[in-house]
């Protein structure tokens, strides 16, 4: 049984009445049996524990003037939106709205300074209760009740910068596993980047394992993913859907606005980058332990001219032998930095080498930065390694 209307076992049944049975005022029995079971679900069926959860809600619609926050909009709600972009986006094909967000493009500097952790909880609050209106909405349109919503984070732009605003995001997790449980249906994470398994595991503790098994974290391509859950008309543009709800003269479906803090000097300043000088002839190795089911990410680029870079993965089984993850190559890392990241299988040791052998009379001045984190909790599809860089092709390389 799935703890649905209509779906309960006995004791379910006989849960249900005695939640129904220990609500007093008229806003609490106002209650549909989906609110109830809604509550009864995240609490193990709990009774008790769900009554409390649910007053625990209603006192916290009061507290913050949710009714307010819905009629005249949050704090800074425009601003809110240039610096985290998002929408509200269509529906899946089971008819569950879709929130849009490009965390990624989210700029860390500027919501630390210009929002209050209380201006990004009253933001959220009306993202959230909106969800729940469409969702009603959805749910006339559609001839059934819909509870939850789904989301999609593209994740284009995240850096080790980000690892600032982990606050704010705990503050949100706690808040939604708190006051709105079982509200979310599915969230599609695309376009995770070398950094992102690091705040992965930083924020996995904060989930709900029942959560987190509705979290799918799509490597690579992700269009067919897209068309199994959902329709191309209510795929946005810039994911290759065929929306027809946008203006027809506006490209993306999730306005992004052009702020010059998003310029890369401005994401590697809040990076945590090393630095090396590396004279002609000479090479630079850096090393990082992990153990099974680590995720190792790298980003680096030079101040001018190219540098050779590779990697190789070590297993600690002395059985194992070491694998190239990525081919000796010469990069024009000063014109575009190099990213990348490797999923090992077993524990060992990623190596990375910065190779300035080749050349005989410039002095190459390197940053980069290393991470290692893992993926534990989600679901992951697609490829083990990722680099990206402007590669020198044979027959392209400059005298050095």
């Amino acid at each position: 049984m799935s703890g649905q209307v209509g779906d309960l076992f006995p004791q379910q049944e006989s849960d249900l009445k005695a939640f129904r049975n220990a609500l007093n005022t008229p806003t609490e029995q106002a209650s549909t049996d989906y609110d109830c079971l809604r509550y009864l679900r995240a609490e193990k069926w709990d009774v008790e524990k769900a009554v409390f959860s649910m007053r625990r809600y209603l006192q916290f619609r009061i507290d913050h003037n949710t009714d307010k926050i819905m009629r005249d909009g949050p704090p800074k709600r425009e601003l809110f939106r240039r610096i985290l972009p998002y929408a509200f986006h269509g529906h899946d094909k089971q008819g569950r709205p879709i929130y849009v967000e490009k965390s990624g493009l989210c700029n860390p500097s500027l919501m630390i300074s210009l929002l209050s952790d209380d201006d990004c909880e009253k933001n959220h609050i009306y993202t959230t209760e909106h969800e729940i209106l469409r969702a009603k909405e959805l749910s006339k349109e559609f001839g059934k009740e819909i509870e939850t919503f789904t989301q999609i984070l593209d994740l284009t732009g995240l850096h080790a910068g980000h690892r600032n605003v982990m606050k704010i995001v705990k503050i949100l997790c706690n808040m939604d596993q708190l006051y709105y449980p079982e509200r979310l249906g599915q969230l599609f994470i695309i376009n995770a980047p070398w950094i992102f398994p690091v705040l992965w595991n930083i924020a996995k503790p904060w989930l709900d394992p029942v959560t987190r098994s509705k979290i799918i974290i799509v490597k690579g391509d992700y269009s067919a993913v897209f068309r199994q859950h959902f329709d191309e008309d209510q795929i946005p543009r810039e994911f290759g859907g065929k929306c027809n709800k946008c203006p027809a003269d506006q490209k993306e479906c999730v306005i992004v606005d052009d702020l010059s803090d998003l310029k890369s000097g401005k994401i590697e300043s809040e990076m945590e980058m090393e630095k090396v000088s590396l004279s002609p002839g000479k090479s630079h190795v850096v090393k990082v332990n992990g153990p099974a089911q680590s995720v190792f990410g790298w980003y680096f680029r030079t101040a001018a001219n190219d540098l050779a870079f590779s990697a190789e993965f070590k297993p600690n089984d002395p059985e194992l032998k070491t694998q190239t993850i990525v081919a000796s190559s010469r990069y024009r890392c000063d014109k575009t930095p190099v990213q990348g990241s490797f999923t090992s299988h077993t524990s060992g040791e990623l190596i990375l080498t910065f190779d300035n052998s080749y050349s005989y009379f410039r002095t190459k001045q390197v940053s980069y930065c290393v991470t290692e984190g893992d993926l534990e909790g989600a679901a992951a599809e697609g490829t083990d390694t990722e680099n990206t860089g402007q590669k020198i092709e044979n027959g392209e390389e400059e005298k050095d």
